[in-house]
């Protein structure tokens, strides 16, 4: 290795930086993998039932109401075939159907804590 002025750099120097680089790569992605799965939203999955009306529907859980209005980001149909931003095909308005369903915390601009339905799947 050389410097820009052409001198050359002794090899035990040019490991030592390879070296220190490394390492603080490897401390850098372990800090953003921490910082990450700490303060990021963790999709959860749980099962409810679902009561729906015109495209929306309430998923009921025993401790908590789940609400969906228009499309879903992901939902699976009962043949285990994906779809994206539509509205569930097995919510069918005026029937109670068992889902299971994932959500992820979120916080509105008022700082009240709530969950938003990312997937819900249709198979039973």
């Amino acid at each position: 290795m050389s410097t820009p002025s052409g001198t050359a750099v002794p090899r035990s120097t040019a490991r030592s930086i390879a070296i220190g680089l490394l390492v603080a790569l490897v401390i850098t992605a372990l800090a953003g993998f921490w910082l990450g799965r700490s303060t990021g939203s963790r999709v959860r999955w749980t099962a409810g039932t679902a009561t729906a009306v015109e495209g929306q529907a309430s998923i009921e859980t025993g401790d908590f109401t789940y609400g969906i209005v228009g499309s879903v980001p992901n939902w699976i149909d009962d043949t285990g075939n994906a779809h994206q931003s539509t509205y569930p095909g097995c919510l069918t308005p005026g029937e109670h159907v068992n889902v299971r369903f994932a959500w992820v915390p979120a916080n509105d601009p008022e700082m009240v804590s709530s969950r938003v339905v990312v997937a819900v799947d249709c198979r039973r």
